[in-house]
């Protein structure tokens, strides 16, 4: 008899002894059947939380003080193991500031200097959920290749300035980086540098220059004048000149600022192109992904994250696995492509891969130019004077694709949520399927426009704004009349229908492999006729998720495919198929892993791209929207820049 292999988690429970024994009573009263019995049938095994457990490596003993990130429950046990552990730590000479930390639902993480014996003997505290090495900030060591000072040479023209840097009419964007080198886009761009008491780093403010570059105005060009930029970049200079690896509170204080200025609404878009050295971990939340999924899980704030260019390292070991933040279940995480201007690009090497975790499995979500093996990404070289440096890096990737989701809201203003705008751009992504290295596809960040006006015989539609749990949702997918494609095809005809499906969640940083709070399923419904003649409604799900949760059983796919935040996929379908077609949604919520009937009525943002191609019918978004006329809106722009 084959063995069935099922995925299973570890749950972290805490109790008195004589809650112990009390539920061993309890299960030797059972007589399998009751519900008792019912629910510890699901028990694989019972064992004790080791200290071991909570270490990720083991430290060894050098004589000098290593960087420690813990992590401690805050729960009832904290009022009395608190003290105790402070004073042990003092005891032990271990310099620990308890202010600079990073409070989670639930947990906290600590940061301090302690010797290798302390760190060990400190996962012996039940409180403690895990200890590690504090990452260090990622590498930022940029290949650069200076081009010449095109700018001087008035091969390449600034546009003149449109907007002020300090008007609050337009929409700003908020990037956190090491500054910006004098006032060369004064115009755009304004530097903020309150949060870091020190002086600027040369090499950290140039990274932070060339990110800044890249947002403005992408890969530049060759030659010509550039394209306006209609919004702003508020820089936050988070970093400084004593930035020092061996400095345990750089990431929590950077984390910090980045946490303050974003949760109070004051920005839609914000580009993130550093943070820890760190590679996504199937069984572990870090602060960083936790923070910056709860300030975008409400759908209102855009964060682009660069992927890591740690493509070249250890696989075997997963440290070439996309780097954190870029794990973050509601992040535009982005990794680099090694060609411009190409859909069917491939990765660039140094480009970080997935897979990322469950509920976030397909990172990066996209790839786009970062400058690759033979052409590098080019940006205004922080000398002061225009010159052009060719670089690679996703630092430069993340911007560039951010960059047309802010230009989709200067043209559409308000009308395109931010979370709907999130979804137009993976729907964008180009390219043949490689969840690993490329995520959903290559985007190719032209010019906003491109990315969201129809060809001849392709319509799209995009359905957007907020679920509620237990209640489903009809969404037509658009296309002519039925009966009038079928006087021009065959029934069999071959249709390409494409559907984007992005949610914003509460997250649970308790829980790795249920971390995402909330879900949807997506059903695609159309008629059919029956044995008697009759069109009957048939339904099967629309996204093959086993293309992508490849490992599991059929069961486990399903589930997993549920509570992904996003999700994209292109299907071949026979004409017929569209007969009164449309995706059915169904929202839901679970805590801890389990349906929670608590949350029924919960609202659950989400955005839903729904795209038709049948190149034979030139005039098919026409045709559609003469269908749909009294439904369904034109997105007509509010600014087209020229």
């Amino acid at each position: 008899m084959q063995k069935k292999v099922t995925a299973s988690v570890d749950i972290i429970a805490s109790g008195s002894v004589y809650l112990l024994e009390e539920m061993a009573r309890m299960i030797k009263g059972s007589n399998g059947s009751d519900a008792i019995g019912k629910t510890m049938g699901k028990i694989e095994d019972v064992f004790p939380i080791k200290a071991s457990d909570r270490l990720r490596v083991p430290f060894s003993q050098h004589g000098d003080l290593l960087p420690i990130e813990f992590g401690v429950h805050q729960d009832h046990r904290w009022e009395q193991v608190g003290p105790l552990l402070v004073e042990f730590l003092a005891k032990r000479g271990a310099s620990v500031d308890w202010t600079q930390s990073v409070p989670l639902l639930g947990l906290e993480f600590f940061y301090g200097l302690m010797d290798a014996t302390t760190a060990n003997e400190l996962s012996q505290f039940s409180t403690i959920r895990v200890v590690r090495h504090a990452p260090t900030l990622r590498t930022i060591d940029v290949s650069i290749q200076p081009l010449g000072d095109l700018f001087a040479s008035s091969q390449i023209q600034l546009p003149k300035p449109e907007i002020d840097s300090g008007d609050p009419t337009v929409h700003r964007v908020a990037v956190f980086d090491g500054g910006l080198a004098g006032d060369f886009f004064a115009p755009w761009a304004r530097e903020f540098a309150d949060s870091v008491s020190q002086g600027q780093d040369a090499k950290l403010q140039e990274h932070g220059f060339r990110v800044t570059s890249a947002l403005l105005f992408g890969n530049l060009p060759s030659s010509g004048e550039l394209r306006c930029p209609r919004f702003a970049v508020d820089h936050f200079r988070v970093l400084d000149n004593e930035s020092d690896d061996a400095d345990p509170y750089l990431l929590p204080r950077t984390l910090r600022i980045i946490r303050d200025t974003l949760e109070g609404g004051a920005y839609e878009f914000s580009n993130i192109s550093i943070g820890p050295q760190y590679p996504v971990v199937d069984d572990d939340i870090h602060p960083w992904t936790a923070t910056l999924d709860g300030l975008a899980g409400s759908g209102n704030l855009l964060i682009s994250v660069a992927a890591g260019n740690t493509g070249q390292m250890d696989s075997d070991l997963g440290y070439d696995r996309v780097q954190v933040p870029a794990d973050g279940a509601n992040v535009l995480s982005v990794g680099a492509a090694d060609l411009p201007q190409d859909g069917d690009s491939v990765r660039a090497a140094y480009s970080s891969v997935g897979p990322g975790r469950p509920t976030g499995y397909v990172k990066p979500d996209v790839i786009a130019f970062g400058g690759g093996s033979q052409i590098g990404f080019r940006t205004f070289s922080p000398n002061g004077r225009g010159g052009v440096d060719a670089v690679r890096g996703t630092s430069f990737s993340a911007p560039s694709v951010l960059r047309a989701g802010v230009q989709m809201r200067e043209i559409f203003g308000d009308k395109i949520s931010t979370l709907g705008i999130r979804c137009l751009l993976i729907n964008a992504a180009q390219g043949k399927r490689n969840l690993r290295e490329k995520g959903w596809g290559v985007v190719v960040p032209n010019e906003a426009i491109d990315l969201c006006t129809c060809g001849d015989g392709e319509v799209r539609v995009i359905y957007q704004g907020n679920l509620i749990d237990g209640q489903y949702v009809r969404s037509p997918i658009p296309s002519p009349v039925y009966e009038d494609l079928f006087e021009e095809l065959p029934d069999d005809h071959p249709v390409e229908v494409a559907v984007t499906l992005c949610v914003g969640t509460e997250i649970d940083p308790f829980d790795a492999a249920s971390y995402t709070r909330r879900g949807v399923e997506a059903w695609f419904t159309h008629r059919i006729p029956s044995e008697d003649g009759q069109l009957k409604e048939h339904t099967r799900p629309f996204f093959q998720v086993s293309a992508v949760f490849s490992s599991k059983t059929e069961q486990d796919r399903r589930a997993a495919g549920k509570w992904e935040t996003v999700l994209h996929q292109k299907r071949i379908m026979e004409l017929s198929s569209l007969r009164d077609a449309a995706i059915r949604l169904h929202p839901m919520s679970r805590f801890q892993g389990e349906r929670d009937a608590a949350e029924r009525g919960h609202t659950i943002p989400y955005a839903m791209v729904v795209a038709v191609k049948i190149p034979e019918i030139k005039d098919l978004y026409d045709r559609a929207y003469r269908k749909y006329s009294s439904r369904l809106e034109i997105l007509t722009p509010v600014r087209i820049q020229i």
